[in-house]
């Protein structure tokens, strides 16, 4: 049953009601040559998620996600949908809104999706709003498939947790830029992206009976599916003797290496420290019942400092970067009175900074060496009294401070070096339309060439 009620700020949406909606009955098929209206979407459920969908939707959008099946959750659908508003307009929208009012009902929620719009798409991912999916550099997710679409139906991602990094409360800023340390190791549990007529299969939500469908199908479905990782390994029978026996297949150091390279899910489950109690309070209703545990975590305060360090183990940066590299195309828009700016970091190499000044109207090179920062004034005195280009002797780094670097000609010893952070860059100099770096930087973003 639905219906099309109308809320007190004059929102129109579905609404959703009850089990009898998400029957499968009768639904069968393989997928066959069907016309699919999109390649690829994301079915999810929201509940206290509105601060933090809109950085999501964007994010997966970036990546290559054509369409979104979102399901409201929360008690009353309109801040969620006044968050996502721009996401759902137009002749073509991102995101179909669904509200559904039962607590923790995320197994019937999906059940709909799949019972309503499964038919619609080639393959369907089932991911939370606190769950974003990293592909290598440069790679979305078209690319990134056309290694695996011929050989399996259903990829499988690996989690890794991110830790609260020291925030007590949201800081109210944005997710990908205020989280970046995590676990040291992978996490056993998967999610994946999946051919959508697997989750048509008749027997698929009578084998499972909880909400387990959404990390795993291979169990749940009669007929062998190919089930594989991002290392192309086959993964058919992960989930026997769950979780040890999947914890010892993925922390062995080689394949852990060689999968955070690859392609992941990163898992900011935990945005802030009072998020554990946040988890009990938004309810426990449904399939929202476990999350108790968190809870009883955080009350126990050598368990919960023991569980951050844990979470904020290692810096990971490359979300962040990925976010700044979209941010950064801002100044390509630009017009009228203005500069382009192109920002080079620690390059030392005087033709690749020659074929970056002839497309720039300024260009900022950053430079923590004294030997080379004095080597490349002299050699590009012209620019530089031009005001083409600007030279720093600052070591790159997250945050602003100071670093020793070594001098190779005085036997090693170390001298300081002052360093300046990217949002200090940029404060300085302005957004850079083009950004080259000759080495990976903590805390700056990835090539914009």
């Amino acid at each position: 049953m639905t219906q099309k009620p109308r809320s007190r700020k004059g929102v129109v949406r579905e609404r959703v009601y009850g089990q009898n909606s998400t029957r499968i009955a009768g639904v069968s098929g393989t997928g066959g040559n069907m016309a699919w209206k999109y390649r690829f979407v994301i079915a999810a459920c929201a509940r206290w998620e509105s601060p933090y969908a809109a950085e999501w939707l964007t994010y997966h959008r970036a990546v290559g996600f054509e369409h979104v099946y979102l399901y409201c959750n929360d008690d009353d659908p309109a801040e969620l949908y006044e968050a996502i508003l721009p996401f759902t307009q137009g002749p073509d929208p991102f995101v179909t809104f669904r509200y559904f009012p039962e607590q923790g009902m995320q197994r019937q929620m999906l059940m709909h999706f799949c019972a309503h719009d499964g038919r619609d798409s080639e393959w369907v991912s089932f991911l939370d709003l606190d769950e974003f999916l990293r592909l290598p550099p440069g790679q979305t997710l078209p690319d990134y498939m056309r290694a695996f679409e011929d050989q399996t139906d259903c990829l499988m991602f690996n989690w890794v947790y991110f830790g609260p990094n020291g925030h007590k409360t949201h800081p109210g800023t944005r997710v990908l830029a205020t989280y970046t340390r995590r676990e040291a190791h992978l996490h056993p549990n998967t999610k994946y992206l999946a051919r959508s007529h697997l989750l048509l299969s008749p027997d698929l939500f009578v084998n499972c009976t909880d909400n387990a469908f959404v990390h795993q199908l291979a169990g749940f479905i009669s007929h062998p599916i190919r089930a594989m990782n991002v290392l192309a390994e086959d993964m058919a029978d992960y989930y026997e003797a769950f979780p040890d026996r999947a914890a010892a297949f993925v922390h062995d150091p080689s394949r852990s290496a060689r999968i955070f390279d690859a392609a992941l899910i990163h898992h900011y489950a935990f945005r802030s420290e009072k998020a554990f109690e946040d988890r009990v309070a938004r309810g426990l209703k449904g399939n929202y019942a476990a999350e108790k545990m968190w809870g009883d975590v955080a009350a126990d305060p050598v368990g919960f400092a023991n569980l951050l360090t844990q979470l904020n183990a290692v810096e990971d940066t490359s979300l962040s970067r990925f976010w700044d590299g979209l941010i950064a195309r801002a100044w390509e828009s630009t017009v009228g009175p203005g500069s382009a700016v192109g920002f080079v970091v620690v390059e030392h190499d005087p033709a690749l900074i020659d074929s970056i000044l002839a497309g720039m109207d300024k260009v900022v090179l950053v430079q923590p060496d004294a030997r080379l920062y004095y080597a490349l004034a002299a050699r590009f005195a012209a620019e530089i009294a031009e005001g083409r280009l600007v030279l720093e002797n600052f070591a790159p780094a997250p945050r602003g401070g100071e670093i020793a670097m070594l001098a190779p000609s005085d036997g090693g010893r170390p001298y300081p070096v002052a360093t300046i952070s990217w949002d200090e860059l940029v404060a300085k100099h302005g957004r850079p339309v083009r950004v080259h770096m000759a080495a990976e930087i903590p805390g700056f973003p990835a090539p914009v060439e």
